[in-house]
């Protein structure tokens, strides 16, 4: 059973929280022909436009039991939508091609991103 989070993080920030956890999210890419430059610092956008522009809809991102964890990827807790599911950040992983939106140093948004897709490691 997964239970609500209670540590949520600035969607500005560059690396998932400090501590001893590490936050996962079961992620794949998709396709990122969706990801436009952006010339500006997008850290100085509202926290409202940055969701419009650099997010996406989560929902089908559903861990199944019979997956390994190959698609875990580093990210952060940023709020939550519902009772189920949040808005995340993704970070780039290392076991992965570089992505589009991390080569432009621009954020990797999701949200409605499932609960029981979102899981803790020790560091």
């Amino acid at each position: 059973k997964t239970g609500p989070i209670e540590s949520l993080s600035d969607m500005r920030d560059d690396h998932s929280p400090k501590g001893n956890l590490m936050t996962g999210c079961w992620y794949w890419e998709e396709n990122d022909d969706d990801i436009e430059s952006f010339e500006d610092d997008w850290k100085k956008l509202s926290d409202r436009e940055i969701l419009k522009k650099f997010s996406i809809n989560g929902k089908h991102f559903i861990k199944k039991k019979d997956h390994y964890y190959g698609y875990m990827w580093p990210c952060s807790v940023i709020s939550q939508d519902d009772d189920s599911s949040y808005t995340v950040r993704i970070f780039q992983s290392k076991t992965h091609d570089d992505t589009k939106w991390d080569k432009q140093n621009l954020p990797r948004l999701v949200r409605r991103f499932p609960r029981g897709s979102i899981k803790y490691f020790t560091k």
